[in-house]
């Protein structure tokens, strides 16, 4: 694999002891009319009924074998649900949903490219807001309007770095504006590259690259932050409710840590004669360990941190993630 750049090594560490700002393609899917929690709530994990206006949750979209269609962030407005989540979602979630409504009074559309993203991550984060005149609630995924630049911009409070990190919904004829405001109040543009090392030290999976619909939404390892368990029967409910009750699943999404010279690449499997250890799905250097670090569903039996995986070129350990400083 081709290593960091010096400037994405710069970047990396602005964003991760500094303030950076990355601009991020998203997914960003509005559902609108009387019943979008109540309909929206019966295809996800995340307890839809539960939030009140200003709140979010996570959620996996679900099929009806209990696999994940969909990894999505959910924000609660007074009018509408906005989905927000890794590039290139909206549309087959349309598809998903919309064949299930019947006679429910629910909407969708497909907001990504109406409006842009932005990231502000890092430990002095709060001061660039503060001096935005922002004062953002601590709580996970509260969100609420407000002024950047003279134009209205929605703040998420977010977990996806393992920094304190803020997402900003700007309308897209905006972005520039917004930007210019918050480099002003001290933030420092830094690259999607640097936010990648960033993400893969944090753990966070991205639909499309760490998630497909093949998985199943335990297999990722965000039952804590995604699944209610108490929240009633929606699609693939049986599925997830019964490997809730045998324990375990039989992979799980967890931290590589790669020896040199590894030869190993996104989608590349582990084997230990003809079984299957590990599969690859994301990889990259990471900076806080000094070694490539890759994302990987690792057997679950073989998935226990320090646990040591045998590669050609010597030994690959289970490292958990977010790693810890």
């Amino acid at each position: 694999m081709t290593a960091p750049t010096a400037e994405q090594l710069a970047d990396y560490q602005i964003l991760t002891t500094g303030a950076g700002l990355v601009s991020l393609p998203r997914t960003q899917l509005a559902l609108s009319g009387e019943d979008r929690a109540t309909f929206l709530q019966a295809f996800c994990t995340g307890d839809i009924k539960k939030l009140q206006t200003g709140m979010g949750c996570e959620a996996f979209i679900t099929n009806h074998q209990g696999k994940v269609a969909g990894h999505v962030l959910v924000f609660c407005d007074a009018d509408r649900l906005l989905l927000d989540g890794a590039p290139g979602q909206a549309e087959k979630l349309i598809v998903h949903l919309d064949r299930f409504v019947i006679s429910e009074r629910v909407e969708f559309r497909d907001l990504s490219t109406d409006h842009a993203e932005f990231l502000l991550a890092g430990p002095t984060s709060a001061a660039v807001l503060q001096k935005l005149n922002i004062a953002p609630a601590a709580e996970r995924l509260s969100h609420a309007k407000v002024s950047i630049g003279g134009e209205e911009v929605s703040l998420r409070t977010v977990d996806l770095l393992r920094v304190p990190n803020f997402l900003f919904s700007v309308p897209a004829t905006a972005r520039e504006v917004v930007q210019r405001a918050i480099v002003a109040a001290g933030a420092k543009v830094c690259s999607e590259a640097a936010f990648e090392l960033a993400r893969l030290e944090a753990g966070y999976p991205i639909f499309g690259t760490d998630i497909s619909e093949e998985n199943l939404p335990q297999e990722v390892q965000r039952n804590t932050q995604a699944i209610s368990f108490t929240k009633g029967c929606y699609l693939g409910q049986e599925t997830i409710a019964r490997l809730d009750a045998l324990g375990h699943v039989n992979r799980v999404l967890t931290g590589l840590k790669l020896p040199a010279n590894h030869g190993l690449a996104a989608g590349a499997t582990i084997l230990q004669g003809e079984k299957k250890l590990a599969q690859i799905t994301s990889i990259g250097y990471s900076p806080n360990l000094g070694a490539d670090l890759a994302l990987a569903y690792v057997r679950t039996i073989h998935a226990s941190p320090g646990k040591k995986l045998t590669l050609a070129s010597g030994e690959a350990e289970v490292i958990a993630l977010p790693l810890q400083n």
